[in-house]
């Protein structure tokens, strides 16, 4: 569950325009997912309906974050040129 709390970090990250530290930011994040998913596979552990459940929307609440946020950048970065 690191990748909602990594999401909102960087989201802020994204908004202040530190691109170097939001690429290792979304390593992480991608890292722990997969460590997650293999842990979870090969071994069983950590696998819980609530885990199951939870993984998912996880996901997806850190892609819509990340996409919502560049969204957000690059319309403000064209409109600001554009003025």
């Amino acid at each position: 569950m690191i990748r909602i709390p990594l999401a909102i970090y960087l989201d802020s990250v994204l908004m202040f325009g530190d691109l170097e530290k939001a690429l290792w930011v979304a390593l992480i994040a991608g890292l722990s997912d997969k460590l997650d998913g293999t842990l979870a596979r090969r071994f069983g552990v950590g696998v819980s309906p609530l885990g199951r459940a939870l993984d998912p929307v996880a996901e997806r609440i850190f892609v819509i974050i990340v996409f919502y946020t560049l969204i957000q950048t690059i319309l403000s970065n064209v409109l600001l040129i554009n003025c």
